[in-house]
């Protein structure tokens, strides 16, 4: 598993307090496929299980280390979209 995919104890509670609160069907999809990955499933494996495309995974990921878990879990995700591809 590489370094970047290592998550503390304390990210992993935060993703899944996250997905307990959350009452946005996307954001829950996000954060568990967020939520399988620093537990340290292939990035194959989280595609197979939340039907995203493994590269779609990487970049949650890296936008979860760039900007935090309100980057995935809220509203705001769709934000980050527009911004980052226009």
């Amino acid at each position: 598993m590489a370094s970047n995919y290592k998550f503390s104890n304390e990210e992993m509670a935060a993703i899944k307090a996250a997905r307990r609160e959350t009452k946005d069907k996307r954001a829950d999809a996000r954060l568990k496929a967020l939520e399988l990955r620093a537990e340290g499933m292939e990035l194959s494996e989280v595609s197979q299980a939340t039907g995203f495309h493994a590269a779609y995974v990487s970049q949650l990921v890296a936008k979860y280390r760039d900007h935090g878990l309100e980057a995935i879990s809220g509203n705001s995700f769709t934000s980050f979209l527009k911004l980052s591809f226009t």
